[in-house]
Parts: C-alpha cells; sequence; structure tokens
C-alpha cells in the first residue's frame, strides 16, 4: 500500500489483475494501460476516500464487479469527481452500478464495446451531479426514450463513432442543461 501522495502514476505498464494488495491512494490516481484484465471487488476498499480522478482507461477488463465502487454502508470514493474507464472491453453496465459515486461530474466510457441495452437500465441513476457523459465509439445503435434517465445537470454528451440507427423522440427528455452533442 502507498500512502501520502498527491498523485500516482503507473501507467503503461503490464499488471494482468489489482486487488486489494496493489491498491493506491491519492487525489489522482491514474492505473491506465497496464493491461488490467480484472478488478478484484475489494480492490479499492480503503484509502481512496481522498481520490477526486480515477483513471483506469485503456486497459482490457469486460465488466466492472459488484461492489467495486463499496457498498451503501461504505462508499470507497466518496470524493470522486472525474472516472476514465475508456477504451477498455466494457460490454455490460449493471443498473446502479455507479450510483455509490454521487459526486462524479466526468463518465468517460469511449471507445468500449457498449450497446445500446445499457441506456435506459438504471446505468447511470444516482449521478445527479454528472455534467460530462463520453459514451462515443461504441456500439449503440439506438437511444430510448429517456435514455439518459434522470442526468439533469448533464452539459457535455459525447456519442460519436456509433451506429445509432434508432432516436426515440424523448431520447434526451430531462437534460436541459444539455450545451453540447
Amino acid at each position: 500500500e502507498v500512502k501520502g501522495f498527491w498523485a500516482a502514476h503507473i501507467k503503461n505498464n503490464v499488471l494482468p489483475n489489482i486487488d486489494r494488495s496493489g491498491r493506491a491512494t491519492g487525489t489522482i490516481v491514474n492505473i491506465a494501460g497496464l493491461g488490467l484484465q480484472t478488478i478484484g471487488a475489494t480492490a479499492f476498499n480503503a484509502n481512496t476516500h481522498q481520490v477526486e480522478v480515477f483513471f483506469l482507461n485503456y486497459n482490457v477488463f469486460s465488466e466492472l464487479p459488484d461492489g467495486v465502487w463499496g457498498t451503501p454502508d461504505k462508499r470507497y470514493f466518496p470524493a470522486l469527481r472525474s472516472l476514465y474507464l475508456d477504451h477498455n472491453r466494457l460490454h455490460h453496465l449493471k443498473p446502479n452500478g455507479f450510483a455509490l459515486l454521487a459526486r462524479l461530474e466526468g463518465l468517460h466510457l469511449g471507445g468500449n464495446l457498449l450497446e445500446s441495452s445499457i441506456l435506459g437500465n438504471r446505468t447511470f441513476a444516482g449521478l445527479s451531479k454528472l455534467e460530462r457523459l463520453t459514451l462515443g465509439a461504441n456500439r449503440l445503435t439506438a437511444l430510448p426514450a429517456r435514455a439518459f434517465g434522470d442526468l439533469r445537470n448533464l452539459k457535455i454528451l459525447t456519442l460519436d463513432n456509433n451506429e445509432i440507427e434508432v432516436l426515440s423522440p424523448n431520447a434526451f427528455q430531462g437534460l436541459s442543461k444539455l450545451e453540447r452533442l
């Protein structure tokens, strides 16, 4: 365990998984490009309360385990404002999967394998402070009604490089602060 620093950058190495013994803390944590295939459910269960920016992009994991962000009784990332999960192999996001990240302002999910089924299934529930959502370069083909639920503070939504063919008339309902699409 590493403590007492402002930023940790261990990107562009080869580390097939991360668990409790491999955790790192700081205001900015960058574990991008490590070739991570899995993240243990308890990988970040301690000393992450000050992390504001977390880079997990450019790895190769396909899912986020239940409990990776904490439990209702213990949130592992209470101060997290920006989360970079882009350029992995994520194909599915669970309902309420980010609900414990209540302060999140930026969520970057571009360059994954996400399909339209992630939209409207409460994937983004609890993210009322979210201002930036990146979903470009995925496998989205349709935007259902209220696709982005209650993201009432969303200002920037990136959907480029998908194959969107169906756009529901109410797909952007509730996004009154949207400035850039």
